[in-house]
């Protein structure tokens, strides 16, 4: 099929014939034998903008994905790089809580696409693993990385921090960004990487024990200014998804108090240890 777009579509009609295009090649076959034994073309090669709006809205391109690996890796990989870009065009234009809006965005997109992930039902037993864990590695964040160049630190001017901008931090922090990362770290990223492991590799290193190094050290990276706790704590919580089945909101929960302590840390000068 000859796909051309006709030089005097609007931009809004292009961008519409680029989605119906994606759509199809990404998440739905081109082609679908009808009954008779027909081949149907889903898209044909000229489009009006009624019958491109159509198309859109019809059953075929409104059905969510099929929840298999490749889907999640590229669902992962996708939004990944889509936060990194409009988050940076967002912030170049002055917009308040870039990192917040498109980490937000893409979290709710995901959940749209994939909401069904293995988890065990809340229990006492789930919040103190979630609060001792959490407490654990924010004790050994003190130790070993903040007090020993506690009075190194910059830490930030009181006068100087608004309300909103405390209150956003802790938004950022504490809620939006472990809802993102473990929705597309601990959950898409881990289950896809799992699940493509080619049976070759599969006989020399177990494809969970695969996924998780790989997730872990990307997370490292990403968080290049405290890889090694990050490393160990992307561990940490990918043995619990795929292991005991820590849940999004349950893993989000033991990400967020980590986060909130060590952000309460340094807004609170060492929780007035180094103040004035």
């Amino acid at each position: 099929m000859d796909y051309c777009f006709n030089d005097r579509s609007s931009s809004g009609e292009a961008l519409l014939r680029c989605c119906a295009l994606l759509s199809a090649f990404v998440w739905r076959p081109v082609r679908r034998i009808q009954p008779d034994g027909k081949v149907m073309q889903l898209l044909p090669v000229q489009f009006d903008r009624e019958h491109l709006v159509q198309c859109l809205l019809s059953e075929d391109f409104m059905k969510r994905p099929l929840p298999t690996p490749e889907n999640f890796l590229i669902c992962a990989a996708v939004s990944w790089v889509a936060v990194s870009f409009i988050g940076a065009l967002l912030a170049d234009a002055g917009i308040y809580g870039a990192k917040i809006i498109t980490e937000a965005m893409a979290f709710l997109l995901m959940v749209a696409l994939f909401p069904e992930e293995p988890r065990r039902p809340w229990s006492v037993t789930v919040l103190v693993v979630a609060l001792t864990v959490a407490a654990a590695f924010f004790a050994v964040w003190l130790i070993v990385y903040a007090l020993p160049d506690a009075k190194r630190l910059s830490f930030p001017d009181p006068q100087r921090l608004k309300r909103i901008d405390i209150v956003a931090g802790f938004i950022g922090a504490a809620v939006v960004s472990p809802l993102f990362e473990e929705k597309l770290a601990r959950h898409l990223a881990l289950r896809g990487i799992e699940g493509v492991t080619p049976s070759w590799l599969s006989r020399l290193v177990s494809p969970r024990v695969l996924a998780i190094l790989i997730v872990s050290t990307i997370f490292a990276l990403a968080h290049s200014d405290m890889a090694i706790p990050a490393f160990a704590f992307s561990l940490t919580l990918s043995w619990l998804a795929l292991k005991h089945e820590f849940g999004l909101s349950q893993r989000a929960l033991l990400h967020g108090i980590y986060n909130a302590a060590l952000l309460s840390w340094v807004l609170t000068y060492g929780f007035g240890a180094y103040a004035g």
